[in-house]
């Protein structure tokens, strides 16, 4: 009978059982990239100067141009940016005419056999494709050369979108070439640890996948390798065999996908977004990456393979599952993380007190205005802030304002004079105060607690107290004529209120709310505020609510939950039905998905914007794949 090595099944094609990507990858050897680039600029060479076409830049694109090369002989896309186009139209036309003229340069006695030999493959309405043989140096690669109009020349990228989203899909993918170089400089910013992950998911669709759109495949795996990258805060290293592990089961869930790039566009002003699954090009809002529905299937079957594969490989070397959430340990579980690291200490929580609590004086006593109250919210008001850091809102009750109208009429006086009194009066006090800006209705502060390295977001609010000469449902009636603007300045004013909803809930879910906003702050709010804290806790509360507010339930089961509702936001309703009656003030069922309502008002929609909807259900989803890769662990499964 024969015998196998100890270990598992290898994760990928050609591995040995037990061993670990970086392992396998050391024993690929080394490629000679110096004399592959030596190639293509000969070829470059030849274009620039022996061809009848005024060419104004040739940009290197494909694996090498991106330096994610896996295999030889490379795909080498060059994009020829011609001088005498004048429009994407007349790039369009030309193109076969222009690919002509080159490919009869380069099958005379002019190139062969002194630059190369070459062997044509094939047109397509965009480019032409052949292998170049240069024997001299000893290497051979398959070159795809694009005729391209320099659009981004005599247009900003936005008017290009804008031109674009005029069009038919036909017309779109001519612009595609002319973008190439956003692609090629977008995968290109990866650090060498990032590349390594592209090229070993490039390795594995080659071997395993085998689908007959390669090339495509391929720009997807770059683009999920850099989607997690970016999301992580773009570190220069991270344990890859998690990251590999993840992105796999995004793959073998491919139909719940769905990414787009915010920081390189904001996909609504130029289009609807588009059902799922999408990965958008980070250079074309018009460009879905993914192959069609035939080779998607192909691609999730092999990534549940390649899952099963990596878990037992994982249970073998004792690597444990990867962390629940970015900053927890390996094999820690979400209870001990919250009392490990996220729960605020009661010396913290005093610290914290002591030193808003000389805020609230100051503005309750040493400005020039009448303060009747200062009402302390944000998630260190409510208890329900995470350890080290918080957001409060100081809303300050001015007694010389005798309505809404005239607090927003005195609004940029009033926010003058609380400036200028911390400017003059605040070193007399304890903590650093440093101010970061102003809004409409309101200033903003990052207050340390002293010595320690506690740091505090404060939002210090005038508002008029309107509670305190009508009911709720008067001020909500009233404002039922305002417009959104006008309407803002009466949110501050129910603070009260919502104390009220949060103070009710146990320590057990103010716990958890902490959780959720922790892991809010490290996987979607990085580079800019996504959700709002308050959002968070009105999931959170919302939940305990409808299922009997219990004094006692399990962490991990009611965390997958929430996660569950953010996976799916854009089904989210929660109307507070038992608080007030929203069809009194207008139709909620013209306001489209998700509507998270204040419950303390009933015109403030608490949730994401809808250009950070795909975000936050992408990182949602990515949690409940390591919730069921961790409980898959323990199990054995």
């Amino acid at each position: 009978m024969a015998t196998h090595p100890s270990g598992p099944e290898p994760l990928l094609k050609r591995m040995k059982r037990g061993q670990t990507i970086p392992q396998f990858m050391a024993e690929w050897g080394s490629f000679d990239i110096d004399k592959c680039h030596e190639l293509i600029e000969r070829l470059i060479r030849f274009l620039k100067e022996n061809v009848a076409i005024s060419v104004s830049k040739v940009v290197k694109g494909g694996c090498i141009g991106k330096n994610t090369f896996v295999f030889t002989p490379c795909h080498v896309d060059l994009y020829v940016f011609i001088n005498d186009l004048s429009s994407v139209q007349d790039m369009k036309s030309k193109t076969r005419r222009i690919l002509d003229i080159i490919r009869a340069k380069l099958d005379s006695s002019e190139f062969v056999p002194r630059y190369g030999f070459i062997q044509f493959i094939d047109y397509t309405p965009h480019s032409m494709t052949f292998h170049l043989n240069c024997q001299d140096l000893g290497q051979q690669h398959i070159m795809e050369v694009f005729p391209a109009f320099d659009v981004l020349k005599y247009k900003n990228v936005h008017d290009v979108y804008m031109d674009m989203s005029e069009l038919p899909d036909a017309d779109r993918d001519c612009y595609s070439v002319c973008l190439a170089e956003m692609q090629i400089d977008f995968i290109r910013q990866a650090p060498t640890k990032v590349g390594s992950l592209i090229k070993i998911m490039k390795y594995w669709v080659k071997e395993e996948v085998n689908v007959d759109v390669k090339i495509t495949s391929y720009y997807l795996m770059e683009l999920l390798v850099m989607h997690r990258w970016q999301r992580a805060g773009q570190p220069s290293d991270f344990d890859m065999f998690d990251w590999f592990e993840e992105i796999m089961i995004q793959l073998y869930d491919l139909e719940s996908l769905g990414i787009e790039w915010e920081k390189k566009y904001t996909m609504t002003k130029y289009r609807a977004i588009p059902p799922r699954p999408f990965v958008m090009d980070p250079a074309n809002p018009f460009n879905n990456v993914l192959p069609e529905p035939r080779y998607r299937q192909q691609l999730m079957r092999c990534a549940k393979a390649v899952v099963g594969r990596s878990q037992a490989l994982r249970k073998y070397l004792n690597h444990g599952s990867a962390p629940i959430i970015e900053g927890m340990g390996r094999g820690q579980t979400l209870q001990q993380f919250i009392q490990d690291t996220i729960q605020p200490s009661s010396d913290f929580r005093q610290q914290c007190d002591r030193v808003v609590e000389r805020v609230t004086n100051f503005l309750q006593h040493h400005t020039p205005l009448s303060v009747s109250m200062v009402v302390r919210g944000g998630s260190l008001g409510r208890s329900t802030n995470v350890h080290g850091k918080s957001d409060v809102d100081l809303v300050v009750f001015i007694n010389d304002v005798n309505s809404i109208q005239q607090l927003e009429a005195k609004m940029e006086n009033i926010l003058d004079i609380l400036h200028n009194a911390f400017e003059r009066r605040w070193t007399e006090f304890a903590g650093t105060l440093e101010f970061q800006g102003r809004s409409d209705r309101g200033l903003q502060y990052k207050l340390s607690c002293g010595a320690s390295d506690h740091i505090h977001d404060v939002d210090i609010l005038p508002a008029y107290n309107i509670l305190g000469v009508k009911t709720c449902l008067e001020a909500f009636n009233e404002m039922k004529d305002k417009t959104d603007k006008q309407r803002r300045f009466y949110s501050p004013c129910f603070i009260l209120e919502q104390q009220e909803l949060v103070k009710t809930a146990t320590v057990k879910i103010k716990n958890l709310v902490r959780l959720v906003k922790y892991w809010a702050n490290r996987e979607v709010n990085r580079q800019e505020k996504v959700m709002r804290s308050f959002f968070l806790e009105i999931i959170v509360i919302s939940l305990w609510k409808n299922r009997g507010s219990p004094s006692d339930f399990n962490t991990n089961d009611w965390f997958k939950d929430v996660m569950t509702q953010l996976a799916d936001l854009t089904s989210l309703r929660i109307l507070w039905p038992k608080r007030f009656n929203v069809a009194l003030y207008y139709d909620i069922n013209k306001t489209k998905n998700p509507v998270v309502l204040d419950p303390a008002n009933p015109y403030s929609n608490q949730a994401p914007l809808a250009k950070h909807h795909s975000l936050v259900m992408t990182c949602a989803q990515n949690v409940l794949h390591r919730l069921e890769a961790s409980q898959n662990y323990r199990t054995g499964r």
